[in-house]
């Protein structure tokens, strides 16, 4: 530490002559000699009118004071100060260590600022092992995938050679078919045959699996002139033989009115059509018959007398009876004839079958007259819906649209549907799509009527008119009178007219089921 000599204080000591009006007032502890004779001194700019001898021991005194003072660090009111020396040594140093503190930190900060501490270090190394070990790995795998996707490159290659290569003998077989198939005979699409035989695509599978193109004509050709015999499911019987003798059955009450004889008569293989459209003709009379004189002969009497007024003679009818007897027994797979010769052998109620063509018949009329406000008769499927359910009011939304999906699979090419062509009906009463549903809509209302009363009668062992009365009343309510009438009537009717007192559950519910037994079909008014 750089230390300052001590420098003792100039005192000036100048003699001047005493003049008492510019000397200032004397300040309590100035020693003033009252002598006016006496010179005035000034030290320090005090002024001292001493003799010089105590000057001199005056001034030595006021300094060994002043030494002691600051000796001791005491200011005039006696406070204890500071050595100024030593505090601007102290300055100094302060200022020094400051400025290489400063130059210390600058020096940290530039040359240190992006280090980061070890621990952080230690973790980014270790991390950064691992990240190189997984990278190692996955070049492992990476090359792998490389030498598979170069194989599978290379396959690819030799597939598309192979893909040209078939491509180019496929060309040359084609060629080749296309040379023979114009130099030979073309085969027959056989599936549309199931289109017009009777039982539909699924009888023709059935009688014609495993067949040769001959044999398949010959059973197409037999179908059309009646030569075909099925046990009922769709397969040709291989031992029915065709007889040329229709045997009789005798001339007894027993026997239907149109089979009455005692000779036998001979077969005249009436194809399907010869049958579906005689049936077809004998209806149409029935229904006139009935319109102008009443139900009044049974439907074998009435037969026997259509045949009679057509041939004109007995035996020609008694001929004809037969054959059509025996004709709707061997085409039972076709419904018409199915349904004719259930209610010619008294199976059937025939009323069956005239509700039926009276319902089609009346939704007809009402239907095809509203469309007749429509262009050309022709009705969108919406309206054909409206229509559909203003008249068919117990018919559920979806049997509805089944019935509108029905229609218009019947009539695909036309964004119109006409109504008139839905209703249509040809030589052999055969009806369009949309009618075929509604008649399966029909029989699925007779089986659903039909197990409501099983339910209510199964457990009974005998049911009389009474008994099955009360529980279609319990079951439909709103059954009206005739018609619950007809069918307790029909249940309970045996062969001969009589009627049975009581019968066993399942045979009651085979009559329901065989006669006009429906709940839903309903005709609202127009």
């Amino acid at each position: 530490m750089e230390v300052t000599p001590y420098v003792p204080t100039e005192y000036s000591l100048a003699k001047t002559e005493y003049d008492p009006h510019r000397l200032p007032p004397i300040r309590s502890g100035d020693l003033v000699s009252k002598s006016d004779e006496t010179p005035v001194y000034t030290v320090n700019n005090n002024r001292y009118a001493l003799p010089p001898s105590n000057i001199l021991r005056t001034i030595s005194d006021q300094q060994s004071e002043k030494r002691i003072e600051d000796k001791e660090g005491i200011d005039e009111q006696g406070m204890k100060k500071e050595d100024p020396i030593m505090m601007r040594i102290a300055l100094k140093q302060a200022r020094k260590d400051l400025n290489g503190a400063l130059a210390k930190i600058t020096h940290m900060e530039a040359n240190y600022n992006d280090v980061v501490p070890r621990r952080d270090f230690v973790a980014l190394e270790a991390k950064s092992g691992e990240c190189l070990q997984r990278i190692k790995e996955l070049q492992i795998v990476n090359d792998n995938q490389s030498q598979e996707i170069e194989q599978l490159r290379t396959q690819n290659e030799n597939f598309k050679e192979d893909v040209q290569r078939l491509q180019r003998e496929k060309d040359e077989l084609n060629m080749k078919n296309e040379n023979i198939h114009d130099e030979m005979t073309p085969r027959p699409s056989w599936d549309l045959a199931g289109e017009v035989i009777d039982g539909g695509a699924e009888r023709w599978m059935n009688v014609s699996v495993n067949k040769t193109s001959q044999e398949k004509l010959v059973l197409l050709l037999n179908e059309f002139t009646g030569g075909n015999d099925d046990d009922g499911s769709g397969n040709l019987s291989q031992t029915t033989t065709i007889p040329e003798q229709l045997s009789p059955r005798g001339e007894g009450e027993q026997v239907p009115f149109h089979l009455r004889s005692s000779r036998s008569v001979k077969n005249r293989r009436l194809t399907r059509r010869d049958v579906a459209v005689l049936i077809q003709e004998i209806w149409t009379e029935r229904r006139i018959s009935d319109k102008q004189d009443g139900r009044t002969k049974s439907l074998s009497e009435f037969i026997y007398e259509f045949f009679r007024n057509r041939y004109g003679n007995h035996n020609t009818a008694v001929e004809m009876g037969y054959n059509l007897d025996y004709s709707c027994k061997r085409f039972k797979h076709n419904e018409n004839c199915q349904l004719f010769y259930h209610i010619l052998s008294g199976e059937a109620d025939e009323d069956i079958y005239h509700y039926t063509k009276n319902l089609i018949e009346q939704l007809a009329d009402r239907i095809i007259k509203e469309s007749e406000t429509h262009p050309n008769g022709t009705v969108t499927a919406d309206a054909f819906h409206n229509m559909l359910t203003k008249y068919l009011p117990n018919k559920t939304p979806s049997d509805i649209s089944e019935l509108v999906a029905a229609a218009e699979k019947e009539q695909p090419n036309t964004e119109q549907l006409s109504v008139a062509k839905l209703f249509s009906v040809d030589d052999e009463d055969n009806y369009g799509e949309f009618i075929r549903v509604l008649k399966r809509h029909l029989n699925e209302d007779k089986q659903n009527y039909a197990h409501d009363v099983s339910e209510k009668i199964e457990n009974s062992s005998s049911v009389s008119a009474k008994d099955l009365e009360s529980t279609l009343r319990a079951i439909n309510p709103h059954i009206q009178t005739n018609e619950l009438a007809h069918v307790v009537q029909w249940t309970f009717e045996a062969k001969d007219g009589s009627q049975i007192p009581s019968m066993s559950a399942n045979d009651i519910l085979q009559r329901l089921q065989n006669g006009v037994f429906f709940r839903q079909h309903t005709l609202a008014a127009s």
